[in-house]
């Protein structure tokens, strides 16, 4: 009886260290960013995008079905140049997990662009978009909703008309990248 408690309680240990690996979420990625002067981290509202009366149905659920966007952007200058492919590292490695899905994925002229998300075909919880540049440094946006599905989501992005370039938001981003 004494041997089945220290297999049990060995079995438990093993488990545990299996299951507590040792990597990191797009979660705890943002929260470690966050404090960071590299980075600029913002909310974006839906209401700096709108849509023209033309768009389809289904552009519209996606576009309702979106609650906030977070955007953490790195822009690569003088003194950061090492840090940035560390940190672009970083996201590419959390974005090799195998519980995000790829939606798309364009290589042009050094840019990269990298879209994911998590959920089914039917159903995303949430979508990631990485956008990187040698040159100017990388974006990661994470888009969180209700009932988002992918191929409305890219219906979306063919009808978005304009984004009030006057909103506080966009200019903030602007200034960064600047």
């Amino acid at each position: 009886m004494k041997n089945l408690k220290y297999v049990s309680l060995l079995l438990m240990v093993l488990l545990l260290n299996i299951s507590c690996k040792d990597e990191t979420s797009i979660q705890q990625f943002y929260v470690d960013s966050e404090n960071n002067d590299d980075y600029l981290m913002i909310d974006i509202p839906t209401s700096i995008v709108s849509l023209p009366d033309s768009a389809t149905p289904e552009a519209k659920q996606a576009y309702n079905s979106i609650d906030k966007v977070n955007l953490l952007a790195f822009k690569i200058n003088e003194t950061n140049k090492a840090n940035f492919q560390t940190e672009k590292t970083k996201v590419l490695n959390i974005l090799k997990n195998p519980s995000y899905i790829e939606l798309m994925r364009v290589n042009s002229n050094g840019r990269k662009v990298i879209a994911k998300y998590v959920g089914s075909e039917d159903h995303m919880e949430e979508a990631l978009i990485f956008v990187s540049d040698n040159n100017q440094g990388f974006a990661l946006a994470r888009v969180l909703g209700d009932d988002m599905k992918p191929e409305n989501m890219i219906k979306l992005l063919n009808s978005i008309q304009n984004i009030d370039k006057d909103s506080e938001v966009f200019s903030k981003v602007e200034r960064f990248f600047k």
